[in-house]
């Protein structure tokens, strides 16, 4: 919705008086329009024109993400009226068809076949369903001939779309290779069960395969039914068990013992794999296993992942203390000599001391995406131990290979994002670091996060600071993003060694532990903060804390020392109008953005509405 010009009006006009058609569709906006109000109206013309103003580039960039909410929020809230208005612009036929059979009965059915064929492929999905081919039955009785008579339109399988239209699927796709998965919900495990019987009947046609055990039992079913017959068509395997007890779904005799030659994708979870399954002589190129029995020891792995050369993706995630390996020694191998020469991204979830022995024998010199999830339930005896030497020799030295030990090398990690664990449960946190300087074909992103319990929170901080001096994270990050809470970041002391750590931090944004930074940097004097250029606060109240009074003497104190301006902003901020204008007042602060806090919050008559 945009204000008119003449022109425009002149052709409104001019429609309303010639076409009937867009002339009721103008009466029922209009009639809309006088329902919802003057206010609505100018709310909804108020979103559209933030929204355009973010895209030519008005708003920073950390001010995308609310405006667009906000915006999208009013588009839904008054729906029925941008409804009204869309349809005012939409193209009609120039013509009316009569009272004749529609041409489409008169293409050829190979042609029609072929149509069917491609709209297999949109993704028209009710309840997790796959009903497109269903759908296409029920428009004539030619159409239901033409359409059991098409292979390739039943391809896929939905296996929760229950036993009839399983063995619909299956005869009517013939000899075409299927993808077999589950699209929604399994409500009734044993009639499940029978699809995925009839199913795996079908094993050496099938491409790709998606399927999840309930128990023992149904655990025990898949490893009988995936060794009945080869699947030499096979290019994706993902297996989810759910059981408390791990059973050998895929050994030896695994596809009738014979190797899955197509086989690139295999993700595997809660189920057990022994060593000398056939699926791991298949040329994989995606690797991914999460609490999985598996190996006994670090040679075992490491042999598992030597004749793995093509691998692109690895993922190991183990959280089970009864699943860790024995890494206490390793027998075959010396330090970088596993070859992993085609990998891109790495995920590593583990306890610190396996994740370290298992990076040690990787050659990843290609790697552009490394992830690191630690944990460790003996805190006292992972901090008296020679893990914190030995993360510096594995990870810093690995990291000073790539980018050199000089202070400033071009193309080191530039920021640094601060987040809770990788897991909705876990209670530590994760240190991602991203943004290279320059465009380069290497690591792009680095991740390391540990799940600590939080009554060790010196001990969290001491992994948290650990991690930061490596070079040259310390001399290279110039951006610090910590919008979350973190009971890690809540404190003085945390933020003076973060601040004493990264010299040259030039833009910071910060959470609910603002108070704790502003009072930290604050402490340090203006002169400390003189590389400072851009404060972004999410989500805090800043006269409550007080720090706004800190931050206007802070960077006033900076400017008078002749450094540039900082730009400051504020999201998702309760801020009354006139603590704006003493921010905007102050010399050594411009610009100042200040987006207000959801409309949950109220705001007074002079809030940052009348100044933003």
């Amino acid at each position: 919705m945009t204000v008119p010009s003449s022109d425009d009006m002149e052709t409104v006009k001019h429609l309303l008086n010639s076409d009937p058609i867009f002339k009721e569709k103008m009466d029922t906006a209009t009639s809309i329009a006088d329902k919802i109000g003057r206010e609505a109206l100018a709310e909804i013309y108020a979103a559209q024109s933030s929204v355009k103003q973010l895209n030519e580039g008005g708003y920073p960039s950390e001010m995308e993400e609310i405006i667009r909410k906000k915006a999208e929020g009013t588009f839904r809230r008054y729906a029925k009226f941008m409804g009204a208005m869309v349809r005012l612009v939409e193209p009609r036929l120039s013509g009316e068809y009569g009272p004749v059979e529609s041409p489409v009965h008169s293409l050829p059915p190979e042609m029609l076949s072929a149509i069917f064929t491609l709209t297999a492929d949109i993704p028209f999905v009710v309840d997790g369903q796959w009903w497109t081919p269903r759908v296409l039955r029920l428009v004539c009785r030619h159409w239901k001939k033409l359409a059991e008579e098409t292979p390739t339109l039943w391809r896929k399988v939905d296996l929760t779309g229950g036993l009839q239209w399983t063995e619909h699927a299956l005869r009517w796709s013939k000899s075409v290779t299927l993808d077999v998965r589950m699209g929604g919900r399994v409500y009734y495990p044993t009639t499940f069960m029978k699809c995925a019987e009839a199913a795996l009947e079908e094993l050496p046609r099938i491409h790709s395969l998606q399927l999840s055990a309930y128990g023992n039992l149904e655990l025990q079913a898949f490893a009988d039914l995936f060794a009945s017959q080869s699947a030499p068509f096979l290019a994706e395997l993902h297996f989810l068990g759910e059981s408390s007890t791990l059973v050998d779904v895929f050994h030896d005799n695994t596809f009738a013992g014979e190797v899955p030659t197509r086989l690139r994708v295999l993700s595997v979870a809660s189920a057990g794999i022994v060593t000398s399954s056939p699926l791991f002589r298949a040329p994989l190129t995606t690797l991914d296993l999460q609490s999985c029995e598996v190996w006994e020891n670090a040679d075992e792995l490491l042999h598992t992942l030597s004749i793995l050369p093509m691998l692109k993706h690895l993922k190991l995630w183990t959280d089970d203390d009864d699943l860790r390996i024995d890494v206490s020694k390793v027998h075959d191998f010396r330090p970088k000599a596993v070859k992993l020469l085609n990998l891109k991204s790495l995920s590593l979830r583990d306890d610190i001391k396996v994740i370290l022995v298992i990076f040690k024998y990787l050659d990843i010199p290609h790697v552009t995406t490394v992830s690191i999830g630690a944990d460790d339930d003996n805190i006292d005896s992972f901090m008296g131990s020679n893990v914190l030497s030995e993360m510096d020799s594995v990870f810093g030295t690995y990291l000073t290979h790539l980018f050199g030990n000089t202070a400033t090398p071009s193309d080191a990690f530039t920021c640094l994002t601060v987040t809770s664990f990788q897991e909705e449960y876990g209670s530590g946190y994760d240190t991602l670091f991203t943004g290279p300087s320059i465009h380069r074909d290497g690591l792009t992103e680095f991740s390391v996060g540990f799940d600590l319990d939080p009554d060790f929170m010196d001990e969290s901080r001491a992994l948290f600071m650990r991690t930061l001096s490596w070079t040259p994270m310390s001399f290279c990050i110039t951006r610090l993003i910590a919008t979350e809470w973190l009971e890690l970041l809540d404190g003085d002391d945390i933020w003076i060694q973060i601040l004493q750590c990264l010299h040259n931090l030039e833009e910071v944004h910060i959470g609910k532990s603002a108070p704790y930074f502003v009072q930290s940097i604050s402490a340090r004097g203006p002169e400390e903060a003189r590389s400072i250029r851009k404060l972004v606060f999410k989500g805090v109240t800043p006269l409550e804390d007080g720090s706004i009074d800190k931050v206007v003497a802070l960077l006033s104190g900076r400017h008078d020392l002749g450094y540039p301006p900082v730009a400051l902003s504020y999201i998702a901020c309760k801020i009354p109008g006139p603590a704006v204008a003493k921010l905007r007042e102050t010399a050594g602060i411009d610009p100042v953005y200040v987006h207000p806090a959801p409309p949950i919050l109220t705001l007074e008559s002079d809030s940052v509405d009348e100044d933003v």
